[in-house]
């Protein structure tokens, strides 16, 4: 049997493990913004506005005893928003803008019979 000790040191394992992961029964939400802007005035001036975004999100469903026992809910959301601007006054300005953006949502779905 286990005690105390030892199911709290599972948990910490667990966690450790698989920090971002939600459990069933609950969503996990992300949100990213960027917005940048550059202005050069004059001649032989750049404005470089470069943005990366990356959203990683993991989702683990155990179904428990017969198999076809709930095992609860989840969700997962995810926004990326990039917003750049720039402006060039004068002569031989530039203005340069990159972005990058990745989501990855993954579910997994463990079944455990009798």
């Amino acid at each position: 049997m286990l005690n105390k000790s030892h199911i709290f040191g599972v948990l910490a394992a667990v966690i450790a493990i698989a920090p971002g992961t939600a459990f069933a029964g609950q969503v996990q939400n992300n949100q990213q913004n960027i917005n940048q802007s550059g202005a050069a005035v004059g001649s032989g001036n750049t404005v470089v506005n470069q943005a990366n975004q990356q959203a990683v999100q993991n989702a683990l469903k155990i179904k428990k005893g017969h198999r076809y026992g709930s095992g609860g809910y989840q969700g997962q959301r995810s926004g990326q928003n990039i917003g750049q601007s720039g402006a060039a006054v004068g002569e031989g300005n530039t203005v340069v803008n990159t972005a990058t953006q990745r989501a990855v949502q993954n579910a997994t779905q463990l079944n455990r019979g009798r």
